[in-house]
């Protein structure tokens, strides 16, 4: 974010020479500042869609493993109420 300002600045400043002294050399100046400008928002996007893409990774695979431990305790339980009723029975029986 500083480099962001300060390139600003500099263009800010470039800007304000006369237009006898403007040449080449500014044109290609302001050129590379502003690719430099370019280059530098590209990446900060990179980073927070990286940043975003880590995040809803994490949470995926966060709520994969509450549903998989969720199930896990439904089967059991199912199965302990199975045993349960099938002892149940067989104590009746007798």
């Amino acid at each position: 974010m500083i480099l962001l300002i300060i390139l600003t600045l500099i263009l800010n400043f470039l800007s304000l020479i006369s237009d006898d002294a403007k040449s080449d050399n500014y044109f290609a100046i302001k050129m590379q500042i502003s690719n430099i400008i370019n280059i530098y928002k590209v990446n900060v996007l990179l980073i927070e869609s990286n940043v975003f893409y880590t995040i809803d990774g994490f949470i995926l695979n966060r709520s994969n493993s509450i549903n998989s431990a969720m199930h896990d305790i439904n089967s059991f339980s199912i199965h302990q109420l199975q045993i349960n009723l099938s002892h149940s029975i067989n104590l009746g029986r007798f």
